[in-house]
C-alpha cells in the first residue's frame, strides 16, 4: 500500500544520502515539524494558485474556440438544405474542422471543471 511505498522512498532517501537525511531531522523536534508543515502549506498554496490559473486558461480556451466556430458557422460555404455539403469537397472539410472546434472546446471545458472539482478546491 502508500505507506509501504512511502517506507520504501524514506529508506531509498536516506541509503543515497544518509548525512542530509539525518539532518532534516536535527535540532529541535517542534521547529522542524514547524518547518515541514510551512514547507507543505506553502507549495499546496502556490500548486493551488499554479492550478487556479490553469482552470482559468483552459475555461477561456474553450471559449473561444465556440466563439470562433459560432463565427464560421455564418460562412456562405458552411451548410446547405440539408445542413451539410457533400462529402468529399473542401466546404465539406472545413464543416469538420468548424465542429472540431465545438468537440475540442467540451474537452478543455470538462478539463477545467475536473482541475477545479479535484485538484483546486480539494486544496483550499
Amino acid at each position: 500500500g502508500i505507506n509501504a511505498e512511502y517506507g520504501i522512498l524514506i529508506t531509498a532517501c536516506a541509503m543515497a544520502s544518509p548525512k542530509l537525511f539525518a539532518n532534516s531531522f536535527a535540532g529541535d523536534p517542534y521547529i522542524v515539524f514547524n518547518k515541514v508543515t510551512d514547507d507543505a502549506l506553502a507549495l499546496s498554496k502556490e500548486i493551488s494558485t499554479f492550478m487556479k490559473r490553469r482552470k482559468e486558461i483552459e475555461e477561456e480556451y474553450a471559449k473561444n474556440l465556440l466563439k470562433l466556430r459560432q463565427s464560421a458557422l455564418s460562412s456562405k460555404f458552411v451548410g446547405t438544405e440539408g445542413g451539410k455539403k457533400p462529402k468529399g469537397t473542401i466546404a465539406w472539410a472545413y464543416g469538420c474542422l468548424i465542429e472540431e472546434c465545438y468537440r475540442i472546446s467540451e474537452v478543455h471545458n470538462y478539463l477545467a471543471i475536473n482541475i477545479n472539482n479535484h485538484i483546486v478546491v480539494p486544496l483550499e
